[in-house]
């Protein structure tokens, strides 16, 4: 029953409630030290720059896997379609897919912009 146990075991709302009393908690205590917290002259604590260091890493790691997502979706698609028996009928589908999403979006874009333009600017649609 420690914080660690619950973020093993998936318990992520005492995660969360630790996360907001360590860092009230902190903020208290560079608030009475004076530390600086923005990036100022001021004495900067070892605690806040290891979690600055910490954030710059995990950033770049979510970087990382934010570049690599579109291969690995492209990979899962190759997969998806290498796996199909019938390729013909599954490109089928997928026309009919595009079929149906162009013509919902032209009706979009005739109808509903057009009367919410006109609804909303009480302007001629026509004439715009």
């Amino acid at each position: 029953n420690n914080i660690t146990g619950s973020f093993a075991n998936g318990d992520y709302a005492a995660v969360v409630i630790f996360a907001i009393v360590f860092g009230i908690a902190l903020a208290r205590i560079l608030a009475t030290v004076g530390a600086d917290t923005v990036g100022n002259n001021r004495q900067t604590s070892p605690v806040l720059m290891f979690f600055r260091e910490v954030n710059k890493v995990l950033m770049l790691i979510i970087t990382w896997i934010i570049y690599t997502t579109p291969f690995a979706v492209l990979s899962l698609i190759i997969e998806a379609i290498g796996s199909q028996s019938d390729i013909g009928s599954a490109f089928q589908n997928v026309g009919w897919l595009l079929v149906a999403c162009c013509s919902a979006w032209l009706i979009h874009v005739l109808i509903v912009d057009v009367a919410l333009l006109a609804t909303f600017t009480k302007s001629n649609p026509v004439t715009y």
